[in-house]
């Protein structure tokens, strides 16, 4: 969702100096898991694998959205594999990419069991998925962008540098009264909270 060169520039860090760049992709990976576990669904592009029960219906919801394309339904009899291609994505299919609704045609229907349907499908965020609803929003990215640079700089225990000024914490030095100094630091503004941009992307199935 976000680029190592995005969060370098943000930092300042010149883009040839590569001896952050695994340090941050942590931060980075870890940072769209947090957001996941907050919107209940994974909302980083790649390849999904669901097994749902069929009910007989022929509109259903995928639990990770938004979609970009689906690769197969199928099912399977009794206790064996996923042996049976329920339909052809390219023709039996309608998908509602933003919500990740799929509507079959051509008369056919989920067939009923428990845990009997599986379904892979590509879904989440990336500027690089062929569906538009699938390129990652601006306030989204800055939301990653900006929980990965937190989690970042709060591994430095010097704030009193250009990386922790660009976030807007600063060490102030005090003299007290017996001559003795007292060093803390101070934050300047008030942190960006990030989850009010995440509430609108937060899934509300269970």
């Amino acid at each position: 969702m976000v680029s190592i060169d995005d969060i370098k520039e943000f930092l300042n860090i010149p883009q040839e100096e590569t001896s952050y760049d695994a340090f941050l992709t942590k931060m980075r990976d870890q940072s769209i898991g947090r957001i996941n576990n907050y919107c209940r669904r994974e909302i980083n592009y790649g390849a999904r694998i669901e097994t749902i029960d069929g009910k007989g219906e022929d509109i259903f919801l995928l639990k990770n959205y938004p979609l970009d394309s689906v690769d197969y339904i199928k099912y399977r009899e009794s206790n064996s594999g996923f042996d049976h291609e329920l339909c052809d994505p390219e023709t039996d299919i309608i998908p509602v990419n933003n919500i990740g609704k799929l509507i079959l045609l051509n008369g056919i229907k989920l067939t009923v069991g428990k845990s009997n349907i599986q379904i892979k499908y590509l879904a989440g965020y990336s500027d690089d998925a062929e569906a538009s609803e699938c390129q990652v929003p601006q306030d989204l990215k800055y939301a990653c962008l900006i929980m990965t640079v937190e989690s970042f700089l709060k591994s430095f225990q010097e704030f009193n540098n250009e990386k922790g000024s660009r976030f807007g914490m600063s060490r102030f030095t005090h003299s007290l009264s017996d001559g003795t100094n007292d060093s803390r630091i101070d934050y300047l503004f008030k942190e960006e909270n990030y989850y009010d941009i995440l509430k609108r992307y937060r899934s509300t199935r269970i």
